[in-house]
């Protein structure tokens, strides 16, 4: 029965009441995604020189308008904030799929190339489908829609096959 009580209680604690407050200040639905889009538009400048070497002032001034353009837009905000949950479950799942791995087959390094690549198309196939989900684009899916999409995957797998093999020889 004492257990009942503490279980019971309805008043929040601190952190509770401190994720609320950030709640309510629009931390998670325009801090976070702000701060994603920027980071990840900064690294993809980064890492690809687009605009030039050593033109870290002008990525990050890029990156900057760029995030603060995509989430002066509500919808771009809502899709993030929806992805961004179910984005960190798949990662958790990859984490433990590797964990177990790692326990029960060896090492990770010892991996083939054809696990890899299975392993990023399905990834890839996942965030697709969790875009698809966050933007609620799912009511668009017909028939044909999936009927194209299955015949694009498998022109582009017949394309990846046939390069494969002519690139052996």
């Amino acid at each position: 029965m004492p257990l009942q009580i503490l279980v019971q209680n309805s008043e929040p604690t601190l952190l509770e009441q401190a994720m609320l407050m950030l709640q309510r200040l629009g931390f998670f639905q325009i801090i976070i995604p702000f701060v994603l889009i920027f980071a990840v538009i900064f690294a993809i400048l980064e890492k690809s020189k687009l605009l030039g070497e050593d033109k870290r002032s002008v990525n990050a001034i890029v990156a900057l308008v760029i995030a603060m353009s995509a989430t002066g837009a509500v919808m771009v905000t809502g899709i993030i904030s929806t992805m961004i949950p179910l984005v960190v479950l798949g990662i958790i799942v990859l984490l433990l799929f590797f964990l177990m791995y790692g326990l029960f087959a060896g090492e990770l390094s010892s991996v083939g190339p054809g696990l890899k690549i299975s392993l990023g198309i399905g990834a890839g196939i996942a965030v697709a489908l969790i875009f698809l989900y966050a933007a609620n684009l799912f009511k668009y899916m017909t028939g044909e829609v999936i009927g194209m999409v299955l015949l694009i995957a498998i022109v582009i797998a017949v394309i990846g096959v046939v390069v494969g093999v002519s690139s052996k020889n």
